[in-house]
């Protein structure tokens, strides 16, 4: 005798264990800004000392927030983002980052492109090393950031 069964979809695309809290569990800073190299933890022991906390949460709906806070302190920083059923990614304020999870560990890289900023802390126009320090501003490499989240 024989039986089929029909398939149940492939729990790889599924990614409904989203659902709930996850806490920033590590970060570093890629050695290279293409995300390769050795990443650098140092910067995370660094927030951990100053009691810098980030969580986001997956709701069911398909939104998702980001929170931060320091020593137990809520600050300003909380973005809404949304996030699609089988789609390994997030987007916000018209950003989409890719994700991967693996077990309870969810990772992604974020790229910043190099900028120049002036001493109030605001973004110039000048968009080389050069011409930003003769302007007497900071500038900021290029650069890619492993975080990674544990779910809770």
């Amino acid at each position: 005798m024989i039986s089929c069964e029909e398939e149940k979809d492939n729990e790889s695309s599924s990614n409904s264990n989203l659902i709930g809290k996850w806490n920033m569990s590590n970060m570093g800073e890629y050695e290279n800004a293409n995300c390769s190299g050795k990443i650098d933890y140092s910067g995370f022991a660094l927030m951990q000392a100053f009691g810098v906390t980030q969580v986001m949460e997956f709701k069911s709906n398909g939104t998702m927030t980001l929170s931060m806070s320091v020593s137990g302190e809520n600050v300003v920083l909380s973005v809404s983002a949304t996030w699609t059923e089988g789609k390994n990614q997030f987007c916000a304020e018209g950003e989409c980052i890719d994700f991967t999870v693996n077990g309870d560990i969810l990772t992604y890289n974020g790229k910043s492109e190099a900028y120049c900023e002036d001493s109030d802390g605001n973004e110039t126009d000048q968009t080389s090393e050069s011409a930003c320090m003769s302007a007497g501003n900071d500038w900021y490499e290029a650069s890619c950031t492993l975080t990674e989240y544990t779910k809770q």
